[in-house]
């Protein structure tokens, strides 16, 4: 079941996926969807399908960077920083059509 499916209310976008900090450099990129829903943000990569749930109450920032654990495409990031579930700082990154609409959107939650 999508994410659409299983979060009807949720804003959904497509993303491209480059990592989350805490499990280093050497982990797969991909393309993915985003959904914010009213508690959490989640990300569903769709080939070798794993999903992250970031809880809205966890998220210390939402920023625009350049690269993400060394990974680049020269086009802005959406980086979220937040605490994970051991309470240390994290960050995840993608690559979006509507980066500031994204942005502005999360922050808008938080």
């Amino acid at each position: 079941m999508s994410l659409q499916e299983r979060y009807p209310k949720a804003k959904i976008t497509t993303a491209n996926f480059f990592g989350v900090e805490s499990s280093g450099v050497w982990q797969l990129r991909g393309l993915g969807t985003i959904a914010l829903t009213d508690s959490e943000l989640i990300f569903e990569r769709r080939f070798v399908r794993k999903e992250w749930h970031i809880p809205l109450t966890s998220i210390e920032a939402v920023e625009t960077a350049d690269s993400h654990l060394g990974k680049r495409i020269f086009q802005p990031l959406l980086k979220v920083v937040f605490r994970n579930e051991q309470g240390l700082r994290d960050s995840i990154a993608w690559y979006v059509n509507d980066l500031e609409g994204l942005k502005a959107t999360i922050e808008a939650s938080l």
